[in-house]
């Protein structure tokens, strides 16, 4: 999902409109719905009731390290939302997602019985 097409969604369906001069009449509103989630440290599938929208933004700490398990089975439960539109944001705890930084600070802290190396 590209950030010009949801700047473009915006602009369509944001509650902007112009007055028509010669009815003066409004056109309808167009709404977007936007659900905001985050820090469910691999939990998001236990969630009930999760509203319906057109955008679903996770804002980040979707896993408690970045280990590839978790990931996946983050995304197998996104790709499973009605939400037209997902938006996911990294958080302080997907660590394997900068891998320089992952690599020098925090394998060895996290995941010392990890063998298998993190590539960018």
């Amino acid at each position: 999902f590209e950030i010009s097409k949801l700047y473009e969604l915006s602009l369509q369906n944001l509650n902007l409109y112009h007055l028509n001069m010669e009815t003066k009449e409004q056109p309808k509103q167009k709404e977007i719905t936007i659900v905001m989630i985050s820090d469910t440290h691999t939990m998001a599938d236990q969630i009930k009731d999760l509203p319906d929208g057109d955008i679903l933004i996770h804002a980040g700490d979707f896993t408690y390290t970045g280990l590839l398990n978790e990931v996946k089975d983050f995304n197998d439960w996104l790709g499973k939302l009605p939400h037209k539109h997902k938006i996911v944001i990294a958080g302080n705890h997907e660590l394997t997602f900068d891998v320089k930084n992952y690599e020098e600070k925090y394998r060895k802290r996290f995941h010392y019985r990890l063998t298998e190396k993190i590539d960018a």
